[in-house]
């Protein structure tokens, strides 16, 4: 397994995956998005299966991603990436609830 950390732009990214979120994370201190941040490492490197955390990475690396653009860098088909994203981002948005539910402001 290869690290992946998720930078400040792309934690905020990968963070406000829903209008209601912007909120809350503008209201975290900076510990607290730290503690996010670090979640949000954890799960990737744990939850995620090694497909999906490639195509999580290249998504938030690129400037204006497409599932094509990530289809073409990886050498795999668009309807993979798309499907394998959504997968993803559905496990990152349930571990997100969670974080949320237990680390309150």
């Amino acid at each position: 397994m290869r690290d992946i950390h998720l930078t400040q732009e792309s934690l905020e990214s990968l963070y406000t995956l829903d209008h209601h979120d912007i909120d809350v994370m503008e209201n975290n201190n900076s510990n607290q998005r730290e503690q996010m941040k670090k979640y949000l490492d954890a799960v990737m490197e744990t939850v995620l299966t090694e497909r999906q955390r490639e195509i999580v990475e290249a998504y938030f690396k690129l400037k204006d991603p497409t599932f094509e653009k990530i289809a073409v860098e990886l050498g795999i088909r668009r309807q993979v990436v798309t499907r394998t994203f959504k997968a993803a981002m559905k496990k990152l948005e349930v571990h997100k609830i969670i974080f949320l539910k237990t680390h309150p402001k």
